[in-house]
């Protein structure tokens, strides 16, 4: 969990957890990390912490993609006929001018 030149910064989430564990992420650790954690599928957040909006089995429904660098993540909606039009902080509604079953 440690990272840079000096090997003196620790990893977001600590040196002792980095980026929340592995079964949430993995940090770019080591002389020539960067310090910034990967996050696994379904979780964001500067440390990996917080699960993506929808949840970890369905992140932002399956009706978009959810935006992991930021903290909290956040949800981009799909928005094409193949996959729908989507909206809403989950992806959950239907778009304006849109209706689904």
């Amino acid at each position: 969990g440690y990272y840079g030149a000096s090997c003196k910064n620790e990893c977001p989430g600590g040196a002792s957890n980095p980026c929340s564990g592995a079964a949430q992420g993995t940090c770019s650790d080591g002389l020539a990390g960067t310090g910034v954690c990967t996050c696994v599928a379904g979780y964001g957040g500067t440390s990996c912490q917080t699960t993506c909006p929808g949840g970890l089995a369905t992140p932002c429904n399956n009706h978009g993609t959810c935006v992991q660098a930021v903290d909290p993540p956040t949800c981009t909606c799909s928005g094409s006929a193949g996959t729908g039009y989507w909206s809403g902080t989950t992806c959950d509604v239907c778009s304006s001018m849109y209706v689904g079953t």
